[in-house]
């Protein structure tokens, strides 16, 4: 019997060993200590060697801006909070981690004074737009000692708001952690079911497939975002006949900005237009020539995309014969006298198009936003978001810019078959016709850019979930006169309105339910 309890002792204890060694995981869910730095002396006050009692501390919420205690604050803050680890703990667990789900924007991580980790533009090569969304880890295990540990978190933002937004996790383990987020092909399981059924051939005509469209817009230099989607069309390249960003490829107005481009694998094969940041020199009133923008983004790729398109020009066209489409992609940021010609063009490829009896799609940047909008009512439409037609007038090319409307109306009443634009620009999910076109519908979708969805629209951009995509597979059914869009990530708003798909008869001008 004295046998049985000393087995069963040892057993037990071997037990609680192995429960102890395979990891433990929980979230920070007190408050932290909080207070302003605007004059970035806190290291010299002696922050770091455990001094704080030149500054004025505040508690604060875990999960939030820094805007609950400190309203309108921009510049450098500290966060500052004691952690117990036993000495268990550090025995019997080789790695410590931070995790933080996001800071707005760069931070450094001190625990006991020492500098454990650098999150900034520096340091991640990340472009400053980028930093406020995406996560990262500390290993804070060599800095740990029993008992009390000092975490300070300093946090440099210089606009809106700011702070340790996010929960941060800690996590004990034995085995190294890699943030590696899961791919746009793991985080959409369903798609390839909703484009099979999307792609299946109409009943009423087998001789026309549905044309599909691998389709993003205003990725804004967002260097993960664009592998993430072009990683995604590759695999599903079967679905697609072609994929195309709709303009905004750069965040600012630099021309090394487009670099990511060509940095991306598999980007040559996305087609582009430009948009209002892609052909701005100095301000919104000064763009390149033509001949500039074709140079800088144009030159080396529009012959890989096998579109119909003359050298130095930045509007083009492609047929899609097995699906009675032609696809005109405008260029919408040319001045007055480069604008007339493409007008020109436009018109002669509409004649061409009615000839050969096919059904026209044209892609710009801006979408055409006049008074008096009509609205589709359908999930895919933003009913909060504002299209202003004044926020286009310091567009020069925007002054004149109905004459494509002009000529699209005229194309179809001689018969012409228009289907819709399909624009970007706005970050936002928009599908409207104006009053003065009636009878041209036009499709918006919102940024591919992490950080600049959420601005204007209320799509919630997080890495690591589904959410942290955004791009679409855009369908057009010649046989049934059908548009359907099915959402790739990011498909749902505040109010829990469903964007996963869309489908719409843009014969008849009805929601097919």
């Amino acid at each position: 019997m004295k046998k049985v309890f000393i087995l069963l002792l040892l057993f037990l204890f071997i037990l609680s060993s192995v429960v102890v060694i395979a990891s433990t995981d929980r979230i920070i869910r007190s408050d932290w200590e909080f207070t302003t730095d605007k004059d970035n002396k806190g290291v010299t006050q002696g922050f770091l060697s455990g001094d704080f009692s030149s500054a004025k501390w505040v508690s604060i919420p875990p999960n939030t801006t820094w805007n609950t205690v400190a309203p309108d604050y921009h510049g450098i803050a500290w966060y500052k909070r004691n952690e117990v680890f036993y000495e268990n703990d550090l025995k019997n667990y080789k790695y410590i981690y931070l995790i933080f789900k996001g800071i707005d924007e760069e931070a450094y991580v001190y625990v006991n004074g020492q500098l454990t980790y650098e999150h900034t533009v520096q340091s991640t090569n990340l472009h400053i737009a980028f930093m406020w969304n995406n996560p990262f880890c500390v290993d804070i295990a060599p800095y740990l000692k029993p008992g009390y540990n000092t975490i300070l978190v300093k946090v440099s933002d210089p606009a809106r708001a700011g702070g340790i937004y996010g929960p941060i996790r800690i996590l004990m383990t034995n085995t190294p952690y890699d943030l590696e987020f899961k791919s746009a092909i793991e985080l959409n399981p369903d798609f390839e079911n909703y484009i099979k059924v999307a792609l299946k051939s109409s009943l009423f005509d087998r001789k026309y497939k549905p044309f599909s469209l691998f389709w993003f817009s205003d990725i804004h230099g967002d260097d993960i975002e664009m592998k993430r989607l072009v990683d995604f069309y590759d695999y599903y390249k079967e679905y697609f006949n072609d994929a195309i960003c709709t303009g905004d490829i750069i965040e600012s107005t630099f021309e090394s900005d487009f670099n990511f481009w060509s940095k991306t694998p598999g980007a040559e094969k996305v087609m582009f237009i430009t948009g209002n940041h892609d052909t701005l020199k100095t301000s919104w009133a000064d763009q390149l020539t033509e001949k500039e923008t074709y140079d800088l983004y144009f030159a080396n790729y529009i012959s890989k995309w096998n579109v119909q398109f003359k050298k130095n020009h930045t509007y083009y066209y492609k047929d899609y014969e097995q699906s009675k489409i032609r696809l005109i992609c405008l260029d919408c940021m040319l001045v007055e006298e480069e604008q007339t010609q493409e007008c020109d063009w436009l018109k002669d490829i509409l004649k061409d198009a009615s000839a050969k009896d096919l059904n026209v799609i044209i892609a710009t940047h801006i979408p055409f936003i006049y008074d008096k909008i009509i609205k589709v009512d359908c999930g895919f439409t933003d009913i909060e978001h504002p299209l202003d037609p004044k926020s286009q007038e310091k567009y020069p090319s925007y002054k004149n810019i109905n004459i494509f409307q002009v000529a699209v109306d005229d194309f179809m009443k001689e018969g012409g078959s228009f289907v819709c634009w399909i624009c970007g620009h706005c970050h936002s999910d928009e599908v409207f016709y104006n009053t003065e076109f009636p009878n041209q519908l036009q499709v918006v979708i919102d940024s591919a850019n992490r950080g600049q969805s959420p601005i204007d629209d209320d799509l919630v951009r997080s890495a690591g979930f589904k959410c942290m995509d955004l791009a679409n597979a855009f369908i057009v059914d010649v046989s049934t006169n059908t548009i359907k869009i099915i959402r790739i990530g990011a498909d749902r708003d505040k109010f829990l309105r469903d964007r996963s798909y869309f489908c719409y008869d843009y014969k008849n001008k009805k929601i097919v339910k």
